[in-house]
This record gives structure tokens, sequence and C-alpha cells, in this order.
């Protein structure tokens, strides 16, 4: 999360990804699906928000309540 909050967006992205990995089963609440796929955005990596969240809300349902998930729904990621 350190890195995302510095801006360093490659960086976090390779940590959330690791985070993502070791919580197949959406235990720790998705947060880390959220800003690995608003550090995709940063990027100008839509397809891969797109998926993250997709693969999120999948898993954890109280991320269909989400603001990104609505832009998402909405073809606006």
């Amino acid at each position: 999360e350190l890195y995302w909050r510095l801006g360093s967006y490659n960086s976090s992205i390779e940590e959330f990804n690791a985070a993502v990995r070791l919580d197949r089963l959406g235990v720790y609440g998705g947060e880390h699906y959220s800003r690995l796929g608003i550090a995709y955005i940063y990027l100008k990596m839509n397809e891969d928000a797109r998926r993250v969240y997709k693969e999120g809300m999948r898993l954890i349902p109280s991320l269909k309540d989400s603001e990104f998930a609505k832009r998402l729904k909405n073809n606006k990621i």
C-alpha cells in the first residue's frame, strides 16, 4: 500500500498482485482488489482494471456496491 500512496503504481501493482495471489478466497475484504484496479486505471491499463474488478466482485460481494463497480458496469473504465 505504501507504493500506492506514493504514486508508484508499477510497484504497487506488483505488491497488490502478490496480495491477490495470497488471498484467492477474498478473506481480507477486497481492498487489494480495489487498489490494484485503481493502480491499473492510473496507468491506463483499463482491461487489467476490468479483469481485477470482475474477479474481486466474484469473490467479495460487497465490492459490487463500490463506485468503481458502478463505473465498470456503465463501461466508464
